[in-house]
């Protein structure tokens, strides 16, 4: 099975991660399989997930495991990591500024 590439992820808390996927067409379909047969306390369909078109929303510790059957996944936690931080930094920054006026 050909690897995965990840298209777009988002870190939704510590534990949690919206994820969308693309590759070939036999590879996706398989992960997809895999990932319904998983338990909702690992992995579940969310149609509003990343930007309403739809993703997986995966527990980070089942998500750790699937790393071989994926190009990015490091690379793709990091820039979700990186995000989650600089929203952060951006609410506490917009609260400094309410405060100030």
């Amino acid at each position: 099975m050909q690897k995965l590439i990840i298209q777009d992820i988002a870190k939704i808390n510590d534990e949690w991660y919206a994820v969308c996927f693309h590759g070939p067409e036999r590879s996706q379909h398989a992960m997809n399989i895999s990932l319904v047969r998983q338990p909702k306390e690992s992995v579940y369909w969310d149609e509003n997930g990343l930007h309403s078109k739809g993703a997986w929303i995966i527990h980070l510790d089942f998500f750790r495991r699937l790393t071989a059957r994926f190009e990015n996944v490091e690379r793709a936690l990091v820039i979700a990591e990186r995000v989650a931080a600089l929203k952060q930094i951006n609410i506490l920054a917009t609260r400094r500024q309410t405060k100030r006026k």
